[in-house]
């Protein structure tokens, strides 16, 4: 027998196991880009909740709300993302239906108590708009307000998750 050197085979003829090749797999860069919308969504959270309570301005509300429904359909459309991304979102959905439950109970103490009014806006003299004063029951009936607590506890969960993973539970 001589030694010649083969031509080296393909991996299936081999009998190595082929890695399955998966069109539709995320590349870095979009799975980065992914991890940025969900920082972004949370930054946006945040100052829509400052602002809601401090200077209401429908036009930046506006413009948060794009950028909180980016983040969340992120979120939700993640079946092409990793198991990691995926359970930080997981998280953050958790997160979510826990201050959703705890609203609820909330709410329906105030409307058992019957201390609960519509909040909105109303009509002044002059024919101008302006936002009702409103007490604690005015914000628990608020939807809007609503909306944006339980972005912000999804995005506050999704970073707990993250950060703890990578600060508390051996991350790199």
């Amino acid at each position: 027998m001589t030694n010649v050197a083969q031509a080296p085979r393909p991996p299936a003829a081999s009998g190595e196991p082929d890695m399955p090749y998966d069109p539709n797999a995320l590349t870095v860069e979009s799975r980065n880009f992914q991890f940025k919308i969900m920082w972004l969504g949370l930054l946006t959270t945040v100052g829509c909740v400052v602002q809601y309570f401090v200077a209401h301005d429908l036009l930046w509300l506006n413009i948060g709300y794009g950028i909180m429904i980016g983040g969340l359909t992120n979120a939700m459309l993640s079946y092409r993302s990793d198991d990691y991304f995926r359970a930080k979102c997981h998280v953050g959905m958790s997160w979510s239906l826990g201050l959703l439950a705890i609203y609820l109970f909330v709410l329906t103490i105030l409307r058992v108590s019957d201390i609960a009014f519509v909040t909105g806006y109303r009509a002044v003299a002059d024919g101008e708009v302006e936002r009702i004063a409103m007490n604690p029951a005015g914000y628990a009936n608020d939807a809007s307000l609503l909306a944006m607590l339980l972005a912000l506890a999804f995005y506050s969960g999704f970073a707990f998750a993250m950060l703890r993973d990578r600060f508390f539970v051996g991350g790199k």
